[in-house]
């Protein structure tokens, strides 16, 4: 790996009164050498750390909590995607969490694995519905 010092950079900071008793160290990293540490991903965090992102992110998930609390999840379920949205508007409003658009939310259940169709309800009327997702009664 090839380290050498920004000169130019070097120079500026030698310019400037640092109260620092130490000398301003500026390394600059080759392309080649960054490219490499990214793609050998020499610069990836510590176990720990990728642990607690991902329990933050659980934790965080209010869309996730929503689908626990006021879903039920199957095969032969199905909802309209009106029945959810209102579902998640008000569940949202009552936890104080971002509603969000329309769009935003049925990505996020196609996101989540619930397959947007259309259907047929019984005065012949076609709807939006999500496949493998119910709501709780």
């Amino acid at each position: 790996m090839t380290l050498r010092v920004n000169q130019s950079l070097a120079k500026t900071a030698a310019s400037v009164n640092y109260p620092s008793a130490r000398p301003l160290r500026l390394i600059q990293i080759d392309a080649p050498v960054s490219s490499r540490l990214s793609r050998d991903n020499g610069l990836k965090p510590p176990a720990a750390v990728t642990v607690a992102t991902e329990e933050y992110l659980e934790v965080e998930d209010a869309f996730g909590s929503w689908l626990d609390e006021c879903c039920v999840q199957g095969p032969n379920k199905t909802a309209t995607s009106a029945e959810l949205w209102d579902s998640w508007q008000r569940w949202a409003t009552k936890t104080n969490e971002f509603v969000g658009t329309q769009r935003r939310f049925a990505q996020k259940l196609e996101d989540r694995g619930f397959e947007r169709d259309r259907n047929r309800d019984e005065q012949g009327k076609r709807n939006r519905i999500h496949r493998g997702l119910g709501l709780v009664m």
